[in-house]
């Protein structure tokens, strides 16, 4: 199963439902596609990303680890890497 409903989601990384909701609200973790029905399909690297908070880390820190991995993911799209760019 490469995806997975909120339910099992919230479940396997010890969460509420409404957890993963607040985490998707907040940009935490990145809105999923939807099945035709409306259904959100997260896939399983959520998890790391949600249990990350219930470990301790705070918000601000999941919020900007969040942010620093979308920027790599820019940087890689352009064709660059963290080694060749200064900051």
């Amino acid at each position: 199963m490469n995806s997975l409903t909120i339910g099992q989601a919230a479940r396997l990384a010890n969460v509420g439902v409404e957890t993963v909701r607040f985490y998707e609200r907040r940009g935490l973790i990145e809105k999923p596609p939807r099945t035709g029905a409306g259904y959100r399909q997260y896939p399983r690297e959520t998890i790391v990303r949600i249990q990350a908070e219930g470990d301790g880390m705070s918000q601000s820190r999941v919020v900007g680890l969040s942010q620093l991995d979308r920027a790599v993911d820019a940087l890689n799209i352009e064709g660059l890497s963290l080694e060749t760019v200064q900051f």
